[in-house]
């Protein structure tokens, strides 16, 4: 079942782990963005 956005946090919505890099979430916020 898929969540609503309004019931993930950042990580769910930009597929990173809790244990990602700094550099790993600005990546996939760059991804997201686009």
């Amino acid at each position: 079942m898929l969540k609503k956005i309004e019931d993930m946090n950042y990580y769910e919505l930009l597929e990173v782990s809790y244990r990602a890099s700094a550099q790993e979430i600005h990546k996939a916020y760059e991804r997201v963005r686009k």
